[in-house]
Formats: C-alpha cells, structure tokens, sequence
C-alpha cells in the first residue's frame, strides 16, 4: 500500500488575526493637560485586519493586493513580526528577511559598505560570511562608488538597490517585499525580478506587497486580495486581480478611507502645499487648508484638529483651534487655513489627518486621514534626524 503525501506545512501562516491602531484625534501627554481637558484625550481604534486566515504554500511567490488601508502593509509586519496581533497567532517557519521601506535598518551616517554589515549582522550573518558575499552584494546593487559614501546621500533608487541586495543575499526562508520593486529603474527591476525567480527555483519564499498589478501578475504563483482588513479573495493571480480591479469605484472614495464620528459636522477636503503652488520642502513656508461642511441638529461650539503623523503611526505635530477661533456649527460652509512660517519636518512621507469635536459635550463629530504627502529636502543642505531645528552655523 502506497503511503499517503505529506503535505508540507505552509511557509506563513496566520490564523485569526487581528490587530487594531489607536488613531489618537487629541492627545494629552501631560499631567497638566489631563487635569485642564479632563483626561487623556479623544481617540478612536482603526481595525487594520479583522480574524484574517491565511496560508502562505512554502516554496511559492505570493502577492498581497489591495487599497490603501486594506491591511496588507500589517499582515507583512506581522511576518516580520516587527508588530504583534491583538488576536490569533502569526507563524513563519525558517529565516525571514523583509524588506519593507525604503531605507530601514540603514544608518544614514554610514557608508553603504558599513550598512551591509551592519544590516547583515542583524539578520544573522557573521562577518566572514558577509566578507566572502560583500562583492556580491556590491555588484547586485551597481551604485559603483556610491557605496562608500553616507546612505543619506542616496536617491531611493539607490537605497532600493542596495536594500534589495542584502535582503536577498542573506538566503532567507521567507523573503518579505514593501513596494520597494517599483522604485528602482527598468534594469534594476529586471534583476530583481530574475532574484526572484532564482529564489523561487531554490525552494524559498516570496511575499509581495504591491500596487503595480502587472508585476504582481508576472511574478506570483497566488494572489490574496486584502478589503478593509479582511480577505476579499485568495487565488490565482488572474481571477484574484481581476476580481479586485471590478471591485475598485471610480469616485473620490476610491482610496479606501475611513471616517469616525457621528458625522454632524465634516472637514470636506483639506489640502497642503507651499508657497506659490510649490512642493512642501524642509524649512520652507506651507499652508494647509480644511473646508469644514455645514452640519445638522443644534449649534455646536466647535474645535477642529490637525494631526501630521509619518506613515509609521508616530504624531510629530499635532494643533486644534481652541483657544484661537471661534467655530460654532452648524452654519454655511467655513474654509480654516493653518499658515506654517516653516516646515520642520524631515524629508519623507506624512498623513493629514484633522478632526471635529464638539468642544462643550466632548462629542467627536468626524475624523479622517484625508492624504498622504510628501515634503521634500530643502534646496540647498540636508539634515538628518526627526525635525529641521533651523539653526545656522558661524564660527563662535
């Protein structure tokens, strides 16, 4: 008698997952500002995925879809286990390397010759094997001379190469990929893509996370589309993706985004930019714009909000109204406008989002992240670090 196949236990495996992100819509870090507002603040718990089961087959490329805020994003850092579920368990079976934005794990201070083995040792190689795979490594990013200077020097197709070329040369199990393969140039995408395929042959794992769906079609030997932080589908690539692109409506809701609050008064739209149409940039002048709708049921005292959060969750700058203008709602349609003398942020990708509260009641009345933006380095000079201090330098 024929004994029966083993199957093989899968590569990743999440069962019953779920995790939640507190979106903080005003937040009092001080003993002061708690006694004075009565509390800790006014927050309100995103669900980024809701008892998700999914099996990832070992030996597979494996593509993750989805809008913005689906979840995918999370289930990646869940097998990174940079992040832990509030429900369900996370499994991933042998050595895992991600890479999953651009830049992470380097040291902006450090050439790229010591960023290899600064990241190679934290993804557990010693320093012998990563003498004997440096020139490797070195030739698959191609930066050429570039390698010994700082990584804050770099372009992000720079830091994609060589992000991408030490993540793969560690020989993981479990490779796990952000976004990072639309950023390099035609030819870098190619020898990605061949990596790929190469690690595939050899029996490891690949999970992607992208919105280039071409890619993911040529790439992927199975498909989960996220929706809202549940599974939409899971499949081969051409049902999956084509389900997923019917799915997808072609009004301003298309992004996925969410709202909180009863919704008696909403912030419409709201808008960044600096000065004379320019991009957002380090240190120089920017405004934002929040149109506030008309809302229903009694006149309210009002206090609208703006949060600027980086796209890791971190609030680096947070301001309402209170105290400065008087809002009473509802009424005619209102336009606010928050006048920034000079962006100290860093370079790199921020959120808006703004918030409504009722200011005697403590209702919150809306809340949305309404968009993502870039600032971009000053003109002349760059800095490292979370702000732009603004100093300048002389000779003392």
């Amino acid at each position: 008698m024929t004994p029966a196949a083993v199957t093989p236990a899968p590569a990743v495996e999440l069962a019953g997952v779920s995790k939640r992100f507190r979106i903080w819509h005003e937040k009092h870090d001080s003993l002061k500002a708690r006694i004075v507002h009565r509390g800790r603040g006014r927050y309100s718990d995103r669900p980024a995925l809701d008892r998700v089961d999914l099996a990832i087959p070992a030996g597979t490329t494996f593509g993750l879809v989805g809008a913005n805020g689906a979840g995918k994003s999370t289930a990646l850092k869940l097998m990174a286990r940079i992040l832990v579920p509030d429900e369900g368990t996370v499994t991933v079976r042998g050595k895992v390397s991600a890479l999953l934005e651009l830049g992470a794990g380097f040291h902006p201070d450090l050439t790229g010759r010591e960023n290899v083995y600064l990241n190679g040792s934290i993804l557990g190689l010693t320093t012998r094997t990563l003498d004997a795979r440096f020139d490797e490594i070195a030739a698959f990013a191609d930066i050429g001379p570039a390698i010994d200077h700082q990584v804050k020097t770099y372009s992000s197709g720079m830091y994609a190469r060589l992000g991408f070329a030490v993540a793969v040369h560690v020989e993981p199990d479990v490779l796990l990929i952000d976004e990072a393969l639309s950023v390099g140039d035609a030819a870098f995408q190619r020898r990605c893509r061949q990596r790929i395929a190469q690690l595939r042959q050899g029996g490891r794992t690949v999970v992607v996370v992208s919105h280039d769906l071409g890619l993911v079609r040529h790439l992927c030997d199975q498909v989960a589309w996220f929706d809202r932080g549940s599974l939409a589908a899971v499949g081969e690539p051409d049902d999956v993706l084509a389900a997923y692109e019917r799915s997808v409506p072609t009004d301003a809701e298309a992004d996925g985004r969410t709202r909180s609050g009863t919704g008696a008064v909403r912030v419409l739209e709201a808008t960044i930019g600096g000065v004379d149409s320019k991009p957002v940039r380090t240190g120089a002048p920017a405004t934002i714009e929040l149109h506030l709708g008309p809302g229903d049921g009694p006149a309210r005292k009002l206090a609208v909000g703006i949060d600027v959060r980086r796209d890791d969750g971190l609030i680096v700058s947070q301001t309402t109204t209170r105290g400065t203008v008087d809002l009473t709602g509802p009424g005619p349609t209102a336009v606010l406008a928050y006048e920034i003398p000079r962006m100290a942020v860093q370079e790199g990708s921020y959120v808006l989002h703004t918030w409504v509260v009722d200011d005697r009641s403590g209702d919150l009345l809306d809340a949305v992240d309404h968009c993502t933006f870039p600032v971009e380095p000053p003109e002349t000079g760059a800095d490292g670090g979370v702000v732009a201090l603004g100093g300048t330098w002389r000779l003392a």
